[in-house]
């Protein structure tokens, strides 16, 4: 069972989230804060109030998203830079590893 190990804001509602199996990934949660629960997390000063629990990130307010959900969302690509979040990834992996 896939579960989150470690997560980083990047800005607006995007994370650096890291998975028990390695994988690191850097996802806009943006397009899925809609309808229900997850409508407050459109408060920006909401949704950086998140933390773990033993396997997905949770915020504040009670709301979390599946591990497994998070782990199939694609990852940003910003084409006008292609290398940009590879860089930015590499600077965040550096910063853990410290």
């Amino acid at each position: 069972m896939i579960r989150i190990v470690d997560v980083d804001y990047i800005k607006d509602y995007t994370l650096s989230i890291t998975f028990s199996d390695g994988v690191v990934k850097v996802v806009d949660l943006q397009p899925y804060l809609n309808g229900g629960v997850f409508e407050q997390l459109k408060d920006l000063s909401k949704f950086k109030q998140y933390g773990l629990n033993h396997w997905t990130i949770e915020w504040e307010c009670g709301v979390d998203l599946a591990p497994e959900f998070l782990y199939d969302l694609p990852e940003i690509v910003q084409s006008e830079d292609p290398n940009h979040m590879a860089a930015e990834k590499e600077a965040i992996y550096k910063t853990k590893r410290k």
